[in-house]
């Protein structure tokens, strides 16, 4: 199985997580024995920004989004309603809201009648950065991706993009919403309208963390122990998958490519 490799991140809630992901893989890789010589932080620096560049300010797509879009996108990004029997919302399963990094921290994530997928919930976080959605790279962005979910039959199981605009123009809210998110179009309830409010507002979902201030100058961000790391993570070949502004979600890579990678699934399926 192929899979998009992903990158470091926080979740945006109230709460702030103190180090990204890939500061504890830095502080991890620096346990291994290295040299002790002192680190050159200004050429680090540079090779760091080389190697993965910096973050940008704005995901790919946020031009046209607009505060109004954005708050009708967090709207239905929390709405149980847009699952069958109102179980679940997107962040039942991309968690923004609990310092849980876009995750649900589920093998693979329950659906509306207690079904399970086949696969687990990827972040959500910074993914508009990335080369593609889902694990299997089938949607190009995330108003495509987010059309998806609210339809699959394991997922929120709606019956169709009818029933799930009948919902949502009963609301009282939601009409009005959609007319201020949309103002120029024709008929602004729609499932099209929907999806592109949620990606608007999943175009906010951009992490910041110590990586990012250390890459833009801030020389007391990282701790000496994750600059080694850092010097570790890119000679020892690292950057080769995880790689770019976001450490990842930008090529291709096979599922146990050095050792294998079963699952029960498979396991079965070799047997």
């Amino acid at each position: 199985m192929a899979a998009p490799v992903r990158r470091r991140g926080r979740s945006l809630g109230t709460e702030e997580a103190d180090s990204s992901t890939l500061t504890v893989l830095i502080a991890g890789f620096a346990l291994t024995t290295i040299r002790s010589a002192e680190i050159d932080t200004a050429k680090l620096r540079s090779e760091a920004k080389l190697m993965l560049g910096v973050i940008p300010d704005r995901m790919p797509g946020a031009d046209n989004d607009t505060p109004q879009r954005v708050a009708l996108g967090r709207k239905l990004y929390f709405d149980k309603r847009l699952s069958a029997n109102e179980s679940q919302s997107c962040n039942t399963y991309h968690l923004v809201d609990r310092n849980l990094a876009g995750v649900d921290n589920e093998v693979t994530s329950e659906g509306a009648f207690s079904k399970r997928g086949d696969r687990n919930a990827p972040t959500v976080l910074n993914a508009g950065f990335h080369l593609a959605r889902f694990w299997d790279g089938r949607a190009a962005d995330l108003k495509e991706q987010a059309k998806g979910p609210v339809l699959n039959s394991v997922e929120m199981a709606m019956p169709s993009e009818a029933e799930v605009l009948k919902r949502l123009k009963a609301d009282p809210e939601y009409p009005k919403l959609f007319g201020a998110a949309f103002p120029e179009a024709a008929d602004k309830v729609t499932y099209d309208n929907a999806a592109e409010a949620i990606a608007a507002f999943e175009r906010t979902l951009k992490t910041h963390d110590r990586f990012d201030d250390w890459q833009k100058g801030d020389d007391q961000a990282l701790s000496a122990k994750e600059l080694k790391g850092l010097r570790l993570f890119l000679d020892a070949g690292c950057t080769t998958c995880h790689v770019g502004p976001v450490i990842g979600g930008k090529s291709y890579q096979k599922m146990g490519l050095v050792n294998a990678y079963g699952t029960p699934r498979t396991s079965a399926a070799s047997r």
